[in-house]
């Protein structure tokens, strides 16, 4: 049995755009994120911990397998998804800035991508390859966008299902996470 227990890194900056595959760091200590995390996977027997090889995930990541006494585990495809051009832009400045091209991202976003940007399919794809290689009873510090497209790989949710429900950062809710499973 595969069972993977995910959680959203810790909060960054507030930032009113696309943050994406920018490197940047959590807003909390990382005791804060650490704990959070390690309360989060309590109770769970695991054997591996992943991340991305951005900082906010990978901090906490490596904290947590250092406490837990199992290896880290780093994969580019657990990074979030690229939105090209518009990494580091607020939503307010494309839509002034390249109203055309924004109008035509928001009411296409499940098909379409920012310029530069990876398409849904994409991203869906390297995360399933990821998970498709998994045996063990693994831990993920991961992107909402990557718990997301689990849900869409793992769960069979649709894009837009997987876009309802909230997925807190680490320390916004008590012990929260999402577990995944393949027999």
């Amino acid at each position: 049995m595969t069972t993977l227990l995910a959680v959203r890194h810790a909060p960054t900056a507030p930032f009113a755009g696309f943050v994406g595959q920018s490197d940047v760091p959590i807003a909390v200590s990382l005791a804060i994120a650490r704990e959070a995390a390690l309360a989060a996977f309590q109770g769970f027997d695991l054997t591996e911990v992943w991340s991305s090889p951005l900082c906010r995930c990978l901090d906490t990541a490596a904290a947590v397998a250092r406490v837990r006494g199992v290896p880290l585990r780093v994969d580019r495809r657990l990074l979030e998804i690229s939105h090209g051009a518009w990494e580091n832009r607020t939503f307010a400045d494309i839509e002034r800035q390249e109203p055309e091209a924004w109008a035509n991202y928001c009411a296409h976003w499940a098909s379409t991508s920012p310029p530069g940007g990876e398409p849904l399919s994409s991203f869906a794809g390297r995360v399933s390859t990821w998970w498709a290689e998994r045996e063990q009873r693994s831990a993920l510090v991961g992107h909402a966008g990557v718990l997301r497209a689990l849900l869409v790989v793992v769960d069979g949710l649709t894009w837009s299902e997987a876009l309802s429900p909230e997925i807190p950062h680490l320390g916004d809710r008590a012990a929260w996470s999402l577990s995944f499973r393949r027999a």
